[in-house]
């Protein structure tokens, strides 16, 4: 049943105390920048939105809808003002979210924010870091289009979380190797990063 499911995927104390505390902060605030965080996952929609849910984490969409909404799965997916990119997202790649995202965020504001994006795959910040750099070759060679350009990724800021699905090699590789492009990050690390949200 959905909740012993829930129960073997909830999210660690320490991050779900973090989200509780910043929703109930701006709980009814529709302009709030709380609005601007993004989901980007492997699970399906309804099963992220049943986690926040029972956890009491309320992430107001672009729309002004809390992720506590009910979705039928039979409905169309209402991709443009969901703010949890699911397994059967749109646009595909975590990579490909990060593009939209930017978009997004470039069309609606006078300058392009940074991006936090905390991943617990090494090998999705590695092909962030390689998109970046391919692209930047491309905008040095002088071939690159001015959609091209638009999708550089390098105002995303790239954190691994320590808790996720990584090995300690991988954690070493990052400290030792990517320091400069990756940062690694801990379950209190995190939750400061969000309390200044």
């Amino acid at each position: 049943d959905l909740d012993h499911w829930i129960g073997l995927n909830g999210l660690y104390p320490t991050v779900s105390k973090s989200l509780q505390s910043v929703s109930k902060r701006y709980e009814g605030d529709t302009s709030s920048l709380f609005k601007f965080v993004y989901i980007v996952t492997t699970k399906q929609e309804r099963f992220v939105r049943a986690i926040l849910t029972k956890n009491d984490i309320h992430i107001i969409n672009q729309d002004g809808r809390s992720n506590n909404i009910v979705i039928d799965p039979a409905q169309p997916k209402d991709t443009l003002y969901s703010n949890i990119f699911d397994l059967d997202n749109i646009y595909g790649s975590k990579i490909n979210v990060l593009k939209e995202l930017t978009r997004r965020l470039r069309e609606n504001r006078n300058h392009l924010p940074l991006i936090h994006f905390v991943e617990d795959r090494y090998e999705t910040l590695l092909n962030v870091i390689e998109h970046d750099r391919k692209l930047q070759l491309k905008i040095d060679q002088g071939v690159a289009t001015e959609v091209e350009k638009m999708q550089s990724l390098s105002h995303v800021k790239l954190y691994l979380a320590d808790w996720g699905y990584n090995t300690p090699g991988q954690r070493q590789q990052v400290v030792t190797e990517y320091a400069d492009k990756i940062q690694l990050i801990s379950q209190e690390d995190f939750a400061d990063l969000v309390s200044k949200f």
